[in-house]
């Protein structure tokens, strides 16, 4: 099966969890990662342009399920949720393997950690 993803790959990247020493934004849910918690950090060069991005562990934990269990799942920074509203969800309902509910669960959590329920 070919992959097609709609934006130009980065020049290059690279990726590492950190734990957090002050405070940043996540790019996919917008929720503060405080002091103390896990992130992603990746940085890299798009479109010519040096950027950093920082994505919550709730996030990163959907984002890391998708690409487990979809081969052509298109990671891009700052557009998960849209992402996943493009059919990506309906993908794994089709397939009938509870992925569709593993990954949902993951969703649930990360809605409850940005609107400050505990998870």
């Amino acid at each position: 099966m070919d992959c097609y993803c709609d934006y130009e790959p980065p020049a290059f990247f690279d990726q590492e969890d950190y734990v957090a020493r002050k405070e940043h934004r996540c790019c996919e849910c917008g929720r503060l990662i405080r002091p103390g918690e896990r992130y992603n950090r990746t940085v890299g060069k798009w479109d010519g342009l040096f950027k950093t991005f920082r994505r919550c562990s709730h996030c990163d934990l959907v984002v890391d399920s998708l690409k487990t269990r979809l081969p052509c799942y298109c990671d891009s920074f700052g557009g998960l949720w849209e992402t996943i509203g493009d059919g990506y969800m309906d993908d794994l309902l089709k397939a009938r393997t509870g992925d569709y509910f593993a990954v949902m669960r993951l969703i649930v959590a990360a809605k409850q950690a940005r609107h400050g329920s505990l998870v």
